[in-house]
């Protein structure tokens, strides 16, 4: 394949790395979105605390949580349209489904936890067989050592 084909926008490689970024710029905004609306929950626990402010500091506090809500909605937009480049049908996520953290939205994906989850209990039975070689090893070692001592 020539150097001029290879990267043309019908070439198989230049839609997979098209994806792959396209895919990454999402996770990087799902990442920028949850940072803002965690510290947007940490400002308005801090201003519905039990205790008196002051009105300054809490007029303080409403406006960086109304900065926060604007930023997090435009970020939101890119996340959206980023969705839409790789599913057309993508229904687009409304704020109000992602300001608490309990949300699904912020849910990982559960088919990875799981393959995370069988990944991890496979490396701690390889290292428990690999425990037990060693013990043998070692009894065997200590074995010979005190019959040869006698």
């Amino acid at each position: 394949m020539k150097e001029d084909e290879r990267w043309s926008q019908d070439c198989d490689d230049f839609k997979r790395v098209k994806k792959n970024l396209i895919e990454r710029t999402r996770d990087n905004f799902k990442k920028k979105l949850k940072a803002i609306v965690t510290s947007q929950n940490i400002l308005k626990d801090v201003l519905h605390r039990s205790g008196k402010l002051g009105h300054n500091t809490s007029t303080q506090i409403i406006r960086s949580a109304n900065n926060a809500t604007a930023k997090a909605k435009k970020i939101l937009n890119d996340y959206n349209n980023a969705c839409k480049e790789l599913d057309p049908n993508f229904h687009d996520v409304v704020f109000n489904d992602i300001k608490s953290l309990e949300s699904p939205f912020w849910d990982y994906d559960t088919s990875s936890r799981l393959n995370f989850g069988a990944l991890r209990e496979y490396s701690r039975q390889l290292r428990a067989d690999e425990e037990i070689r060693l013990l043998e090893l070692l009894t065997i070692d200590t074995f010979f050592r005190t019959r040869q001592e006698n």
